[in-house]
């Protein structure tokens, strides 16, 4: 992986993170000053506070795994090469489950740029799967 896409997915992992972690804040604590960043999504917060403590415990556990992604990613590692392709690949399945039980297709739309995302990190995530592919189709 190029130290540009490196910086890249780290970065996105980083503000990822970030973002989860107010949001289980803001969920936790509401009423604060935080709150008006649900103006972005407020299917969303309605969505996630009905479900009460769950969700806190649900974005913090999503905070936990982006920021572990970035570490990992930052460093270049296998374990953060297949953590980074967990979470794209988690939030694939959910975009095409939510599409289908809500009716909201617009959540497809994502669906193309997750599956080329899981795609390309699945070459630094199982490098010899990888390099047996290309031994088998070519150069």
């Amino acid at each position: 992986m190029t130290q540009a896409a490196t910086v890249l997915l780290t970065a996105f992992f980083i503000f990822a993170a970030c973002m989860s972690g107010t949001s289980a804040i803001t969920l936790a604590w509401p009423g604060t000053a935080l709150d008006v960043l649900w103006r972005v999504n407020p299917e969303g917060h309605a969505g996630l506070s009905s479900a009460g403590s769950a969700a806190v415990v649900l974005m913090a556990a999503v905070s936990a795994a982006c920021a572990a992604a970035a570490f990992g990613v930052s460093r270049r590692t296998r374990w953060g090469y297949r953590t980074a392709l967990a979470i794209f690949a988690i939030n694939g399945v959910g975009d095409f489950s939510s599409a289908f039980v809500t009716g909201h297709y617009r959540a497809v739309v994502g669906l193309p740029i997750v599956l080329a995302l899981v795609a390309w990190l699945w070459r630094y995530a199982f490098p010899s799967d990888a390099a047996r592919t290309r031994a088998i189709s070519g150069p």
